[in-house]
Parts: structure tokens; C-alpha cells; sequence
């Protein structure tokens, strides 16, 4: 009886722990502003400037980005990878990236511009809640074969 209480207890404790998300990202916590409405928040475009030197890069920087403030912004885009139930946005932002920039481009590599995008304590808190909500995906890199060109234009 004791035993089965202190389960459920601990089943009501765990439950509450993992379920409530009183830290999720706002839009102004991540500063995501966008001033000139071009879908990328404002810190972000001096770097697209920065780091592209064709338009197809540019192109594909500015959707890698895209992807990203996606998923930091609405964090349960992983339950949708996770269970398979949606588009894997980041997945196929990034694979948009590797087309474009190649997978080991000296000059800029993914991991790049993560760091570029998580630029405050908000956006690195949304993109731990967003790998959080991964846990247990298998997933690999996009399948251009199976799933189609991974950059939209």
C-alpha cells in the first residue's frame, strides 16, 4: 500500500517536473525581431552579408537560419522528427547548408553558424528544450534521393 502510494507520487512528481515548460522561448526573449521582415532576425543579417559570397549561398544561409529560429521558437517541431509525424525542419534547413557550402567547407561549417544563432542565454535554453524533445529520434541526414532537393529555390 505504502509502496504504491510513493509510486504514484512519484509518478505525479515527474509527470508535473517534465510536462510543465514555464521556461519556453518568447519571441522577445529570444530577440527575435525582424525589423525589415525579411525572416531573419536582425543580429543575424550581418553575418548572412558576412559569410556568403554567391546568391545560392546566400540563399541557403539565410534558410539554414530560418530552420533554426523554427525550431527555437516552437521547440515540439521535435516531437514531430521524434515520432515521425511532421517535417524534420532543421533537417532539412542544414541539408540545404551541406548542399550549397559542401559538408566539410573550410570556410563556414554548421556548427558555425549555430554558434552564430545561439548568441544569448534564451536561444541556448530554447535549443536544449528543442534536443530535449528529440530524445530517442533516430534520424539521419536528408536523403535527397528519397526526399527531394532540401533548399527551396
Amino acid at each position: 500500500m505504502i509502496g504504491g502510494l510513493l509510486i504514484t507520487v512519484l509518478l505525479a512528481f515527474l509527470f508535473l517536473f517534465f510536462s510543465r515548460d514555464s521556461s519556453a522561448p518568447t519571441l522577445e526573449s529570444l530577440k527575435a525581431f525582424d525589423r525589415d521582415r525579411n525572416g531573419v532576425w536582425d543580429d543575424l543579417d550581418p553575418y548572412i552579408l558576412e559569410k556568403s559570397t554567391t546568391e545560392n549561398e546566400k540563399k541557403a544561409l539565410t534558410f539554414f537560419i530560418q530552420s533554426f529560429q523554427r525550431v527555437l521558437i516552437n521547440t515540439d517541431l521535435a516531437l514531430d522528427v521524434r515520432n515521425e509525424t511532421g517535417e524534420d525542419v532543421h533537417g532539412r534547413g542544414s541539408g540545404c547548408f551541406r548542399k550549397i557550402f559542401g559538408p566539410k567547407n573550410p570556410r563556414l561549417v554548421t556548427t558555425d553558424v549555430r554558434d552564430a544563432i545561439l548568441n544569448s542565454r534564451a536561444r541556448i535554453t530554447a535549443w536544449i528544450h528543442y534536443n530535449q524533445k528529440l530524445s530517442g529520434a533516430v534520424f539521419g541526414l536528408w536523403d535527397e534521393k528519397a526526399e527531394g532537393n532540401p533548399c527551396p529555390f
